[in-house]
């Protein structure tokens, strides 16, 4: 979380770990302060996130669109995303929906400017603190 530039406290992730006691399989050994926190014998280490098929098609088509006006570094943050919805279309009936689908813009088309990458993300950090 350091590495995204994420500032936690110990008390928030103790919060948040409580409200995630819930939907996860996690054990809090509330004997001791501070709890200890470990999963549980019987926990189901095979979950992975999914998407619906329309929500990794619009993704597809969020790709395809916005390609030619991010920065290479945008997108290598979506990346995991992009692969993700890939998977998820494999294996359904939208499994090519995203390459038969043409998107006829309204409008003029939008073009990214010529940025330097570098000035670029300094200007994302600035804005995202």
């Amino acid at each position: 979380m350091q590495r995204d530039h994420i500032d936690l406290g110990k008390r928030t992730v103790e919060r948040d770990l409580e409200s995630l006691l819930g939907r996860f399989d996690l054990h809090a050994d509330k004997a001791e302060r501070p709890f200890l926190w470990s999963w549980r014998k019987e926990a189901n280490f095979h979950y992975k996130p999914t998407l619906t098929d329309s929500q990794g098609f619009a993704l597809l088509l969020v790709q395809a669109h916005l390609r030619s006006l991010l920065t290479p570094r945008v997108p290598r943050g979506l990346q995991r995303w992009f692969q993700m919805a890939h998977r998820e279309l494999l294996s359904g009936a939208w499994r090519d929906g995203h390459q038969r689908t043409v998107m006829i813009p309204a409008a003029m088309l939008l073009k990214a400017p010529v940025l330097d990458d570098d000035v670029l993300h300094e200007v994302n950090n600035a804005l995202g603190k």
